[in-house]
């Protein structure tokens, strides 16, 4: 009897070992804490979508936002449709809608917050148990109007921001002397020039990219 007992416990072992791994959506080494502060964050704003990373093993595709993302104290939230949210392992957000909605949008299941404050929500979706596919949201608060408006001429550095609708749309040099000619100017002239900074960070907006640099 003792040794069938002992049996069935190494039959067991590897299934119990199978069942404690975590699912590979909940391995995001950037993800923060859902305290109860970044809940109230959370649920505070709407938050409008900036720009989509789709990563598929190194090859990045970016897609400009359209849509608006509104969470709910009451565990609902809408993405065009209506769905209901959960905080999963103190760090994600799982979404569901109906399948079908699920697919119209695009959007749905566990995603990481690796970036919240008043004015900035970062969602991240790991694809693939490797990790090296994955999904990346940048918001905006939508109730907050970063940057003012400003009619600029063309500035030295090749720099000529146009404003076509709420994005403030660059058109100038991209390439890497130049960012980095940009990352040294003065809090000034950035605002000057119309810039968006957020903490130490320069957002540049062009008609097809976001290059995000931090500031020197």
């Amino acid at each position: 009897m003792k040794d069938m007992q002992i049996l069935c416990i190494i039959l067991l072992l590897p299934l119990m070992s199978q069942a404690q791994v975590k699912s590979f959506e909940l391995t995001n080494p950037n993800a923060i804490q859902l305290t109860d502060t970044c809940l109230k964050l959370l649920t505070a704003h709407s938050w409008r979508l900036i720009q989509i990373d789709t990563d598929v093993r190194g090859i990045v595709t970016e897609t400009e936002g359209k849509r608006v993302l509104k969470y709910s104290d009451d565990g609902t939230f809408t993405y065009r449709y209506s769905g209901v949210w959960e905080v999963v392992d103190s760090s994600y957000i799982k979404h569901d809608f109906e399948d079908e909605i699920e697919k119209e949008v695009n959007f749905g299941g566990i995603y990481a917050v690796t970036e919240l404050t008043d004015s900035i929500l970062t969602l991240r979706k790991i694809l693939t148990s490797s990790r090296d596919m994955h999904r990346t949201m940048y918001f905006n608060a939508s109730s907050q109007n970063i940057a003012a408006k400003r009619s600029v001429g063309q500035h030295s550095f090749g720099i000529k921001p146009i404003f076509p609708a709420s994005i403030n749309y660059y058109e100038g040099k991209t390439d890497p002397a130049s960012l980095d000619s940009i990352s040294h100017l003065s809090m000034e002239t950035l605002f000057t020039y119309n810039f968006i900074i957020i903490h130490d960070t320069i957002f540049i907006h062009t008609q097809d990219s976001l290059f995000r640099i931090p500031r020197k």
